[in-house]
């Protein structure tokens, strides 16, 4: 009988994905005939939207979740739907909330790269969003679709995590993933933190599957996961940082951390640390732009570039030695995830920000601070707080006003809820039925 189930659901997958191409296919066939730029065509937008509509209703239907996290998973896509249709389809009816032009920087080299001009450089993201208009057209509207996609698709992976997402602590995950304001703007423009946290939250995904069952193809598929997010911004090697140490420490054989003997993981853990000079030069080659030059504290300061903004928290001082260093360090974590603070509010907007923004973040936090002194056993909530100090630390360094801050720490927020599902699990998911 199982036999017979996983057959249909197989069959049942086949005609969804052959139902997908075909819907596919005629929707670009329709926006040809109507506009041939479908990027700001009011028709055309309205035909991708009711496609995806009918896409993520199916998906949901088939979710094993409460109705209250289905209704919440809804709503969450369509206030997405809403801000990429008036963005791309009628420009000027949202405000905008960015100051910067990172945006439209990156569609107009991407652009260029469409019609193979190649005289500048801004990142590797033109170069995905290139490929992107290869396959579905030069249209930024479709780009924000699929972005909005790749924001569902962690959604599966925490469905998938969970088994069945019910009750409170799940119904505020999944509300913190799917209704924070800042994810939603943000998770509708044309920027890297769409591609990015996807690609984190399947290297946590993998990386927590191999802590689980202790299968190397897990552990692998982790590490290649996390590459194309390294790629978009040098940045998230935080990401490989923590698969390292996790893999250093963690026996999955025994289900716990390694607390009672040496082993030759903890060696090579050793050799790292004293070659870290030599990696971060291979990065500087690798990964030109923010590893620049030999490490040192004073070089780290210096890359850092001192802009004016209206909620900077971190001002123009000097703090080269050491113990400076160390404190100012602490000081710009901290500001990095409850940023804007009341001492830098200075118009409403910032209230809000702080109360819809920043004290969700608290919140998760104590949540997974919890699941750690209920089961201290429990390797995921450990590792959030391990990928958390790098992270931070990481970041920390790269922000410093809130604005910024938001935008960055905000991509991570699929990454932790992720994180805290598996943390308040009870049962391994790598038994029986459940082996993957």
């Amino acid at each position: 009988m199982g036999i017979i189930g996983l057959h249909k659901r197989s069959i049942n997958r086949i005609l969804y994905i052959a139902l997908m191409g075909f819907l596919f296919v005629g929707v670009n066939c329709i926006a040809k005939v109507i506009d041939k730029v479908v990027s700001y065509s009011l028709v055309g937008g309205i035909i991708w939207v009711l496609l995806f509509c009918f896409l993520i209703i199916v998906q949901t239907h088939e979710m094993k979740a409460s109705a209250n996290i289905k209704t919440i998973i809804v709503a969450g896509t369509l206030f997405r739907l809403v801000f990429a249709f008036f963005r791309s389809c009628i420009p000027g009816a949202l405000p905008s909330f960015i100051a910067n032009d990172d945006e439209y920087k990156f569609v107009m080299i991407a652009t260029k790269y469409f019609y193979g001009i190649f005289d500048q450089y801004s990142t590797n993201f033109p170069y995905l969003l290139n490929v992107l208009f290869n396959i579905f057209g030069l249209s930024v509207f479709t780009i924000r679709i699929v972005f909005i996609y790749m924001w569902y698709l962690g959604l599966i992976l925490i469905s998938k995590t969970a088994g069945k997402l019910k009750g409170r602590n799940h119904q505020f995950l999944v509300a913190f993933y799917c209704l924070m304001p800042w994810p939603i703007y943000i998770g509708t423009a044309v920027l890297r933190e769409s591609p990015k946290q996807l690609a984190i939250m399947l290297s946590v995904f993998f990386l927590i599957k191999w802590m689980e069952c202790g299968k190397p193809l897990h552990l692998m598929l982790s590490v290649a996961s996390a590459v194309p997010a390294v790629w978009l911004h040098n940045g998230e090697v935080g990401v490989l940082v923590v698969i390292f140490i996790t893999w250093v420490f963690w026996n999955p054989s025994a289900g716990r951390w390694y607390t009672e003997r040496i082993n030759i993981k903890h060696i090579v853990f050793a050799l790292a640390i004293l070659m870290f000079p030599l990696l971060y030069d291979c990065f500087t080659t690798l990964f030109p732009g923010k590893f620049i030059g030999p490490f040192s504290i004073r070089g780290l300061i210096d890359r850092i570039e001192y802009t004016e903004a209206r909620t900077n928290y971190v001002y123009d001082v000097s703090y080269a030695d050491p113990v400076k260093f160390v404190l100012w360090t602490i000081y710009r974590m901290i500001y990095f995830w409850i940023s804007p603070t009341p001492r830098f509010w200075s118009q409403d907007g910032d209230i809000l920000l702080f109360f819809f923004d920043t004290v969700p973040w608290i919140a998760l936090f104590i949540y997974i601070l919890v699941r750690i002194r209920k089961d201290r056993e429990n390797g995921a909530s450990k590792v959030a707080y391990i990928f958390w100090g790098i992270v931070t630390f990481i970041f920390a360094w790269g922000t410093r006003n809130a604005g910024t801050a938001m935008r960055h720490r905000d991509h991570f927020a699929g990454v932790f809820v992720l994180l805290a599902v598996f943390a308040g699990r009870r049962e391994s998911r790598c038994t029986g039925d459940n082996k993957e």
